[in-house]
């Protein structure tokens, strides 16, 4: 279990690094503005990671348990407890 998760670090690393090596021959500001927007794409895409995980333990919880009905009812659950989350 632990072997897909090191090929999905692994690989959000290598975008980086692969987007820094393809701008570094047009400047420095550029690999300045390519790293920032990085950082921030490295942000959302651990968000979403963290939420399939989430996701995914939670109805392997309730289909290992036998009850396949819940499983189906969590994600609407779930949008609506995100939707009405205070906006700050």
């Amino acid at each position: 279990m632990i072997l897909p998760l090191i090929v999905e670090q692994f690989l959000a690393i290598t975008v980086g690094l692969a987007d820094s090596i393809m701008v570094a021959s047009v400047g420095e500001a550029a690999v300045s503005a390519v790293s920032l927007v990085d950082s921030i794409n490295t942000l959302v895409f651990y968000g979403f990671a963290a939420l399939a995980t989430g996701g995914a333990v939670v109805c392997g919880q309730f289909i290992g348990s036998r009850d396949l009905k819940k499983p189906t009812n969590r994600p609407s659950s779930f949008w609506s407890s995100s939707s009405s989350w205070p906006q700050g």
